[in-house]
């Protein structure tokens, strides 16, 4: 997945379920950091509610620096650690941002949203 600076997303993993950041939740890409190699380590998004991750961004205010707002949140690479194959004898480490760009909702996911009607 390709991301720019002012893209909006979606986060796709329940990073803090207990400060609603959340599967589905909606953000924009403020900045993404690079921490002396080639590859991300940091990326900065604004959530559209900023009440929902309050208490994460708490958490990791080590990562903000003093020229980044405080409202953003720092979304780290998520490593999942799995069993495959036929006798599960393959060991695959899967690394990942979990965001996603909005348009890539399963239709299960878009039918939950609700608009009001005039």
């Amino acid at each position: 997945m390709s991301l720019a600076v002012g893209q909006r997303v979606d986060v796709c993993l329940n990073v803090a379920v207990d400060d609603r950041l959340i599967n589905g939740a909606s953000c924009v890409v403020k900045c993404i950091q690079n921490v002396q190699t080639n590859q991300i380590h940091t990326i900065w998004v604004q959530l559209d509610d900023p009440s929902i991750g309050k208490t994460f961004r708490q958490s990791t205010r080590h990562l903000i620096s003093s020229d980044l707002p405080s409202t953003w949140t720092a979304i780290t690479r998520v490593s999942r650690q799995f069993r495959t194959g036929r006798s599960k004898n393959v060991e695959i480490l899967r690394k990942q941002f979990p965001l996603r760009p909005p348009l890539q909702k399963l239709f299960t996911d878009a039918k939950v949203t609700t608009h009001k009607v005039n």
